[in-house]
């Protein structure tokens, strides 16, 4: 085919993968409610004394990511809901264009092949809102096809080029850094022992050097949580983290069709790999194994190498078509089984879109600066619908009312809580979640008081997964409002303390006060 019609085709495809993200509000990708809210205080702070009362801004290594570095600036110029979408399509463009310049890198033209990528982009971290990681994963296949493209070349300016490349790129996400640096660094070793040239060796880890340093001085001081390695389930799950978005009946389909695609080319022999790849992307596999579910406090970190991995095998394979009706039936099946994505994604999205904005109105009621804290739903219960894009609901009021919200992201970012909250949000929590109230209005509470109160603490236990863990045991004189994201199920979790001010769909929201 001709380059303008492969490049009319890869138009085609991102303009077609968009269409959800421009058909919506706010995406309803977990994490992205949790980094607008951050956006929006990075660019309100000076200006908003009700922020200012609760929350600070400390710029440090690690606390960079791209999200803080671009988020804020489009959210400034073009408005909340335009700029995640706009940042949204940046991430799919580089995605499929770091495939594209790989795979260009590798076998000398783009083809048709990389379009496969394209199925990739809704992928497990996606619904999660990692959308950082995402768009510097993009980067990093750029740069990897710019070292792959540029090997014939050597000196002191392409080391410094690739130097504050790679350091940028640390900036932008530890995770798509230090996969960037395993499949580079596995890949010099599998050419040096093939030739045996000392010079590339040691020129392709020379770039490495600054950021291995700023990495050795500050990783520990400015990334640390928690750490577990998560069950059986959960690394089964990450398997399939390129194909899966919200658990549902269409990845199924998505996925075995990408399955059974791959079988067919396999067994018609029409794929081919790039041998010096293969170690490297083994490497990355035991890496994706070897990675717990949660490390230093940073939750599906498990689930970004095989979101990679996918990207990367297009990248470094090629399909053979003999036939311009063979390549034509490759176009139309990427472009069928992209379609069935969009159409059930959308479909699923009307839901959430009406469910945010359901929750927006309720929360425009609340007072401007107040105080709110949020039961999370409930693990163990079934829903309607999948839950994941619920978890930040509530980050929404610091948007539209500027309140304090003790579950925003302080790790790994240029957040800060004020004052005593920032103690109370420190990681370290009492041994029992006993209250013992301090102020004149709450100490007429008796015992049955403080056991709801105790009640609710149990239930808070949920975010000491994703957050720095929070002393809630005085939660009721420290917040004004509590929302319960109960799906429907509203039950009053402490009536003595808690009056209820509107019902939604998926909420509950209450009012605390002194005992009645």
């Amino acid at each position: 085919m001709k380059s303008a019609t492969i490049c009319t085709f890869y138009g085609a495809l991102l303009v077609l993968a968009l269409v959800p993200v421009f058909a919506f509000g706010i995406l309803p990708l977990g994490d992205m409610p949790n980094h607008l809210a951050r956006a929006f205080i990075l660019n309100s702070l000076g200006a908003d004394p009700d922020l200012q009362k609760y929350y600070a801004i400390e710029w440090h290594f690690f606390s960079f990511q791209s999200t803080d570095f671009i988020l804020p600036l489009l959210t400034k110029a073009f408005g909340l809901e335009m700029g995640a979408r706009l940042f949204v399509a940046a991430t799919f463009a580089l995605l499929i264009g770091g495939t594209a310049a790989l795979h260009r890198a590798w076998f000398g033209r783009v083809g048709l092949w990389p379009a496969t990528a394209t199925l990739f982009l809704f992928s497990f971290p996606f619904a999660l809102g990692q959308i950082s990681f995402l768009f510097s994963t993009g980067l990093s296949l750029l740069l990897f096809a710019a070292w792959i493209a540029s090997m014939q070349r050597h000196g002191i300016v392409k080391v410094m080029l690739f130097s504050a490349a790679s350091f940028a790129l640390l900036l932008c996400h530890f995770f798509a850094f230090a996969a960037y640096a395993l499949m580079l660094g596995i890949h010099a070793l599998v050419l040096w022992r093939r030739e045996r040239r000392w010079r590339d060796l040691i020129e392709a880890g020379l770039p490495f050097v600054l950021p291995g340093i700023v990495f050795l001085l500050s990783f520990g001081s400015e990334i640390h949580g928690r750490t577990f390695y998560g069950d059986l389930f959960a690394k089964a799950v990450s398997v399939l983290a390129a194909t899966i978005t919200y658990g549902t009946w269409p990845d199924v389909v998505v996925t075995i069709a990408v399955i059974v695609g791959l079988w067919f080319l396999h067994r018609r022999r029409r794929l081919s790999f790039v041998p010096e790849m293969r170690l490297p992307v083994l490497a990355l596999v035991v890496a994706a194994i070897a990675m717990p579910r949660m490390m230093q406090g940073v939750l599906g970190a498990d689930l970004r190498i095989p979101c990679l991995l996918g990207f990367l095998l297009v990248a470094a394979s090629d399909v053979a078509f003999r036939s311009r009706r063979q390549a034509l039936a490759f176009c139309a099946g990427v472009t069928a089984i992209l379609l069935f994505r969009v159409v059930t994604l959308s479909d699923q999205w009307r839901i959430y879109d009406a469910d945010y904005r359901e929750f927006r109105a309720a929360a425009s009621t609340l007072d401007r600066g107040s105080r709110v804290m949020v039961i999370p739903f409930d693990l163990g219960k079934t829903a309607d619908r999948p839950r994941l894009p619920y978890w930040y609901m509530a980050s929404f009021a610091v948007i539209d009312r500027s309140v304090f919200l003790p579950h925003l992201y302080t790790i790994a970012t240029p957040l800060r809580f004020t004052g005593d909250r920032a103690a109370n949000v420190s990681g370290s929590v009492p041994a029992s979640p006993d209250w013992h109230p301090t102020t004149t209005a709450f100490a007429a509470a008796n015992a049955e008081a403080i056991r709801q109160a105790g009640d609710v603490v149990l239930r808070m236990a949920p975010w000491d997964l994703v957050t720095n863990r929070i002393d809630w045991s005085d939660w009721p004189e420290q917040y004004d409002t509590l929302i319960d994201l109960d799906f429907g199920e509203a039950v009053n979790p402490a009536p003595a303390l808690l009056t209820e001010i509107h019902r939604g769909s998926t909420f509950t929201m209450y009012r605390i006060h002194p005992p009645r």
